[in-house]
């Protein structure tokens, strides 16, 4: 039974850790069959999913199995804080990052002519971009508090860091002072965030493989 819990764990933060390579490589392929003029440097991603993008479904596939995959990090975060509020905290946490990224695969940007709930599609996919965003940073900054094993002393350091570089690009997004490398940054905290989660489940794959049966 614990052997079998145990590959269970494993097989959680092998899934959570596919989630940022799988989305860096489709959304590679997305931007290589991207509409005429996309640049990456000054065009936000989720432009390739608006309609006038010959391939959105690309870039919706890659929102919608990252979202699926980060999944198996909210049972391991829920365990690792010794559940009850903490675990529960952290848990939903990974729920809302998750779900929001998944349903901003779902509104799809520059839609004005649809309405959900007397938002615009493309409204909408601003609002719950922004929640997804507040769920990973969430997690980057609480997460250390509620780890309090000896062997993520370290890792607490650049979960931090993480936090720190997604929150300072994130801020330089929003103001816009560079309007010609605002893909540029977008991309910066979207890399710095799937490093937290690629570096957390690697950690916790490795630590499920050194237990002994």
């Amino acid at each position: 039974m614990v052997c079998s819990r145990r590959k269970f764990r494993k097989r959680l933060a092998f899934w959570a850790m596919l989630a940022p390579p799988f989305y860096i490589i489709t959304s590679m392929i997305a931007t290589l069959q991207g509409p005429r003029g996309f640049k990456s440097m000054e065009h936000p991603i989720s432009q390739l999913g608006a309609p006038e993008s010959p391939r959105p479904w690309i870039i919706k596939f890659a929102f919608i199995g990252y979202a699926l995959l980060v999944q198996g990090l909210g049972p391991l975060l829920h365990r690792e804080a010794g559940g009850g509020l903490k675990g529960g905290v952290l848990w939903s946490l990974t729920l809302i990052y998750g779900f929001s990224g998944f349903l901003s695969a779902i509104f799809s940007k520059d839609v004005k002519d649809r309405k959900f709930w007397g938002m615009t599609h493309d409204l909408a996919h601003s609002v719950v971009g922004r929640v997804c965003f507040g769920g990973i940073m969430g997690l980057s900054l609480i997460t250390p508090f509620f780890f309090r094993s000896r062997k993520w002393d370290e890792w607490k350091e650049f979960s931090w860091l993480m936090f720190l570089l997604s929150g300072v690009m994130a801020i330089f997004y929003q103001v816009n002072p560079w309007k010609r490398h605002q893909g540029l940054l977008q991309r910066g905290f979207f890399a710095t965030t799937m490093l937290w989660v690629f570096v957390i489940s690697l950690k916790f794959l490795q630590s499920e493989s050194r237990k002994r049966n």
